[in-house]
């Protein structure tokens, strides 16, 4: 998995306080992970589910990351085993400026800012 600031560089924002959450499904086991801050397998109170865990100090913008996760078990399809995924950060704060406008999905638990997880299929 690759994370990116979009950012433009002397422009954009470093989010601070960064934590990768990788949702497993019921199935999976975590063979091994690599990457700044791999902090392993915990529940995610926020997914309701086991994940796999990265935090990370800031990322600056157009800075990338590379993170890797060997997988083993039954977890289903390999577009479903990280199933509900999310990055999220403590700074910046998003500040809403638009009464009632939703910044997130409101099915998702928890207040932080996030982004979901998409990977490619890779057979």
């Amino acid at each position: 998995m690759e994370l990116e600031n979009r950012g433009n560089p002397g422009k954009g924002l470093t989010a601070e306080n960064l934590t990768i959450a990788l949702a497993l499904a019921p199935g999976s086991k975590i063979v091994g992970g690599t990457g700044v801050g791999y902090q392993g397998v915990r529940n995610d109170s926020e997914l309701k589910s086991e994940a796999a865990i990265w935090q990370l100090p800031s990322i600056a913008p157009k800075e990338k990351q590379t993170f890797t996760l060997t997988v083993s078990g039954s977890g289903g399809k390999p577009a479903d085993i990280f199933k509900g995924s999310v990055v999220r950060w403590t700074k910046p704060e998003i500040h809403k400026t638009i009464p009632n406008l939703a910044l997130r999905d409101p099915e998702m638990p928890g207040k932080d800012p996030y982004f979901v997880v998409a990977f490619p299929v890779i057979r």
